[in-house]
């Protein structure tokens, strides 16, 4: 447990460089005059979160470049404790990321409703965990790819979630500009979800988000067994 513990304070120690007040508030900008403009608080998260994940890869760049792997086996550091050190950190990160932005994205819808600006108020907490849903895929598909193929290999997959992430938002966009879905569909698409109970959607979207991490877990913990240092 303490080189458990030790592993995650380095990971933190790791992008310290990286998580300044100029970084932070530049994101944080960004994401309340998301929600301002958009007078949703789920659009801000979207983007924040996305922003978030970007904390993830920072330990894996920065070890590579100083061949901490190599150093973790000199201090007879198990894969094991590595991996799940790391997928621990990566928790951490979420939790505190998630309540941030959320915290942000509330500011800016307040602005907006002050202003005089439509808002969406029908965003629920089942929302906010289908997003919390679609953070945790994307960081099981790019940790197993960094610990399969290192930082430098495997930040061109690591782009891939984002990419098909933003290839729906697109053929949505596309699809609505088109005129396929009318906004009396949209609203009844809207309305539906909003009426799935929200105990049922976050229990759901729990399991997933345990059942995803853990599948992931288990194929980081199998690539980096197999790399040679």
């Amino acid at each position: 447990m303490n080189k458990i513990k030790s592993f995650i304070q380095l990971d933190f120690l790791t992008i310290k460089p990286y998580f300044t007040v100029k970084n932070v508030s530049i994101y944080a900008v960004i994401v309340l005059l998301l929600s301002i403009a958009s007078g949703n608080v789920a659009s801000g998260m979207g983007v924040g979160m996305m922003l978030g994940t970007m904390y993830i890869s920072y330990p894996f760049a920065v070890g590579e470049k100083s061949n901490m792997d190599a150093l973790y086996a000199v201090l007879s550091v198990s894969r094991k404790t590595a991996v799940l050190a790391r997928y621990l950190y990566s928790l951490i990160t979420n939790c505190f990321t998630i309540i941030f932005f959320y915290i942000i994205s509330a500011a800016g819808l307040l602005v907006s409703m002050i202003t005089g600006n439509e808002v969406d108020l029908r965003i629920s907490a089942a929302t906010v965990f289908l997003l919390v849903l679609l953070m945790a895929v994307v960081e099981a598909f790019q940790l197993p790819a960094f610990f399969k193929l290192g930082y430098s290999k495997a930040k061109f997959f690591s782009v891939v979630p984002f990419a098909v992430v933003a290839a729906g938002i697109f053929a949505i966009t596309a699809i609505e500009r088109i005129g396929l879905i009318d906004s009396a569909s949209e609203d009844n698409i809207i309305n539906f979800i909003i009426s799935i109970p929200h105990g049922f959607v976050i229990a759901a979207a729990c399991l997933l988000i345990f059942a995803v991490l853990y599948v992931s877990y288990r194929l980081s913990l199998r690539f980096y067994r197999k790399r040679e240092f």
